[in-house]
C-alpha cells in the first residue's frame, strides 16, 4: 500500500501517503494531517497507520498522537482493499470507533489512483 494515491471528490483533491515507517499523510481540503509534526488548533499532532492483512477485506487505522504526551487522541477506523483495475478502495469512518463492513457507502468510500511507489 505503500506510496502516493489521489482522487478528486466534489472537486477537492484528497491524497494519501504511506511510508514504511508506519507513517500516514492525509491532504484533504487544503489541509495537511499527518507528516512528522503538524499544527492543528495551535497544538502540535502526529499520524501513525496500522493495517490488519489478515482480515477480509484488509483494516486501516489512522491514528492522531499528541505531540507533546504521546498520548492516541483519535482513532479513525477504515477497511481497504485493491480493485481490478490497480486503486485502492478505502472506507472510512471519520465520526465514530465503528469500522465500516463494507463498501457500500457512498459517502465514506472513495477509490484513488497510485501516484508513485513508496521511497
Amino acid at each position: 500500500m505503500g506510496g502516493s494515491w489521489k482522487t478528486i471528490i466534489n472537486d477537492n483533491e484528497i491524497g494519501f501517503v504511506f511510508d514504511s515507517l508506519s507513517e500516514a499523510t492525509l491532504k484533504c481540503n487544503g489541509l495537511t494531517i499527518g507528516e512528522e509534526i503538524f499544527l492543528m488548533d495551535g497544538k502540535k499532532y502526529y499520524m501513525k497507520c496500522s493495517t490488519n492483512l489478515f482480515a477480509n477485506p484488509y483494516q486501516l487505522d489512522l491514528i492522531l498522537f499528541d505531540y507533546k504526551t504521546k498520548k492516541e487522541i483519535r482513532r479513525m477506523l477504515a477497511i481497504y482493499n485493491f480493485t481490478i483495475d490497480s486503486k485502492l478502495q478505502i472506507c472510512l469512518n471519520t465520526e465514530d470507533r465503528v469500522r465500516p463492513k463494507d463498501f457500500k457507502n457512498k459517502e465514506a468510500c472513495f477509490k484513488l489512483t497510485k501516484v508513485n511507489s513508496s521511497e
